[in-house]
């Protein structure tokens, strides 16, 4: 019998995985290449949670941060906390 279809199928799979693992080493190495290059800046919005612990974060890492945070910014940066974060106090409050 004449197994022809079936090799080539096989073939083709072992194409698209060869193609695949290919892909696969391109993007690690991208991965790689970009974890070497440092965080420039956060900018962060002040908001309560993650906001929040991303620039408590960067400026315990010595990473500069800043951004604005709404006039009106209630339980999110208390009092001067706002500055000591790097934020800055938007003029308006978005609507």
């Amino acid at each position: 019998m004449n197994d022809f279809p079936g090799k080539l199928r096989l073939k083709e799979q072992a194409d698209e995985d060869q193609y695949f693992a290919r892909r696969d080493r391109e993007l690690i190495a991208a991965l790689h290449a970009r974890r070497e290059r440092p965080v420039a800046r956060v900018v962060s919005g002040g908001q309560s949670g993650v906001d929040r612990a991303a620039l408590d974060a960067a400026l315990a890492c010595g990473i500069p941060a800043g951004g604005w945070c709404p006039r009106d910014r209630g339980a999110e940066i208390a009092g001067a906390r706002h500055r000591d974060r790097g934020l800055g106090i938007a003029q308006a409050s978005a609507v």
